[in-house]
């Protein structure tokens, strides 16, 4: 399955391609990850991302093009869900399989496009705002790279259940108890290192509407700046991905203001986002929900934490 998944990756960035020089003993090495991550007892989701975005580094690319392929990925599994939750037509889910890869490519090749994305993408097209000449459209509407609904005819496809058998093949899973609504909107609250311990906190406010069960995944987004050292970029934008059994906060409200921590025994992304975070003071937080049916409700507004230590709310 992993090996599929790898080939997935690489051919959804080019980088099977000219793109980048690919690492033939870093991937295996990511590879190798694998059952190490799951001991862990990091969840299926998780261990993808973290191979997907080990992939990624071998390849070359650059944490802010990992950032965008990381949201792009994220969005191609929530239509992959909702498509296998009957949520989602066939057509529709190709066409935005399509969109996503196509700007991936984009994203491969024009620096430019992927720090402009960085700065805000409003209606979560993966088109930068400052390029974008159709605010608003819907969540699900593949769209040209100016931002606009697109007009082109749907491809020779095969049939649904053609689609479905290829995705029971690759373990392809739907939650069958997420039958209830989009996910709250989700709102970070701060991000800093919990003192006097290395590790890297980060919290948000989660009121769960979701039905017992339910599985949840949240994709957190920071971007880094005011950096320490001229050593390193003005701006680092990463992101990381955790289920919600791996929040910290026990208390009683624990379903509502959610912890999650970065350890320096981690690695992949995880690693990356600790380390990032020693070499700067500003951080800019957003996180988007996604349930187990491909389900989110989109991204927060963002908010900035400028101190460096993480205190626990007190959580009533």
């Amino acid at each position: 399955m992993y090996k599929r998944y790898l080939c997935l990756a690489a051919l959804a960035l080019s980088i099977c391609g000219s793109a980048f020089a690919v690492d033939t003993a870093c991937i295996q090495a990511a590879e190798a990850q694998v059952p190490i991550w799951k001991s862990q007892g990091k969840t299926q989701e998780e261990v993808e991302t973290l191979l997907e975005k080990a992939v990624l580094q071998c390849g070359g690319a650059s944490p802010s093009l990992a950032a965008y392929a990381a949201s792009a990925n994220f969005d191609l599994s929530r239509f992959a869900r909702q498509f296998m939750a009957h949520a989602l037509p066939a057509v529709q889910y190709v066409m935005l399989s399509r969109d996503r890869g196509r700007k991936l490519r984009r994203a491969v090749k024009d620096p430019a496009w992927v720090q402009a994305w960085l700065l805000g993408d409003a209606d979560q097209d993966m088109v930068p705002d400052s390029l974008d000449k159709c605010p608003g459209t819907p969540e699900t509407t593949p769209t040209t790279d100016t931002g606009c609904p697109s007009t082109t005819e749907p491809p020779k496809m095969p049939t649904e259940d053609q689609i479905k058998f290829v995705f029971s093949h690759a373990s392809f899973t739907v939650d069958p108890q997420c039958t209830g609504p989009l996910p709250g909107v989700a709102q970070p609250i701060k991000a800093g290192t919990e003192f006097p311990f290395p590790n890297f906190l980060i919290g948000l406010y989660h009121p769960n509407n979701q039905p017992a069960g339910c599985t949840l995944f949240y994709e957190i987004q920071i971007q880094f700046s005011d950096r320490k050292s001229a050593a390193v970029p003005p701006t680092t934008t990463l992101g990381v991905v955790f289920a919600r059994e791996e929040s910290t906060n026990t208390s009683a409200s624990g379903n509502i203001f959610q912890i999650f921590k970065l350890k320096p025994t981690d690695s992949g992304p995880r690693k990356l986002m600790l380390d990032t975070a020693t070499q700067y003071r500003d951080k800019t937080i957003k996180v988007r929900v996604m349930n187990g049916a491909g389900l989110s409700s989109g991204w927060s507004a963002p908010i900035k934490y400028e101190k460096p230590f993480f205190v626990d709310l007190q959580v009533q």
